[in-house]
Order: structure tokens, then sequence, then C-alpha cells
């Protein structure tokens, strides 16, 4: 089943040629969540997105970047990567293993 992000980026695009996006995981406040590969260390990832035409959603995002890069906490997700591309915001970070917060 092939999803596509209220933004139009599809499962099964690479984001900046090193993220590849696998499936849809969530999509909340703006932002869609979805699994991937990075192609450049062969590890699963998770990279999030919000269009840069939502309000808040972006700066959500960029927030978030900044506080983890300040933070060395070994419960928090690795970021690997943030950015823009085209029309959109995007976190990448290393997948970690386990059950969701949510459950």
């Amino acid at each position: 089943m092939k999803f596509t992000f209220a933004f139009a980026l599809d499962v099964g695009a690479t984001l900046r040629g090193r993220f590849r996006l696998e499936e849809k995981l969530k999509d909340g406040l703006g932002i869609s969540t979805c699994s991937g590969w990075d192609l450049t260390s062969r590890r699963s990832a998770v990279v999030k997105a919000a269009p840069l035409s939502e309000i808040s959603a972006p700066e959500l995002l960029e927030h978030e970047a900044q506080v983890l890069s300040k933070l060395g906490c070994p419960n928090l997700g690795t970021l690997l990567s943030a950015g823009r591309q085209d029309r959109y915001f995007y976190l990448a970070y290393r997948y970690v293993e386990g059950e969701s917060l949510e459950q």
C-alpha cells in the first residue's frame, strides 16, 4: 500500500539523497512521521516532516532540532539530519527499537 503525505512527500521517495521513506507511521499537528532507511549509514531511521506552508509545524520541528542538539541524554533519539527540501522542513532520527510511548 502506498501512502502520500498531505504535502506530496511520497513513501518510496528519497529525501536529500539520503533517507528513503518506507512506511507512514503517523500524522498530527501538521507533521507527518514515517519510517525510513538511511542510505549513508545503512540503518533504520525515522523522518518527521512538515510543509513550510503550515503556520507552526516547521517552527516546532526547528525548535525540536535546536533542543536536541543541546541535550546529551541517551534516552533521547539521535538526530541524524535536519533541514529544508522543496516546500517542507524535516528531521531525521536514528530508529530506536521498542514500544511506542503511546502504548
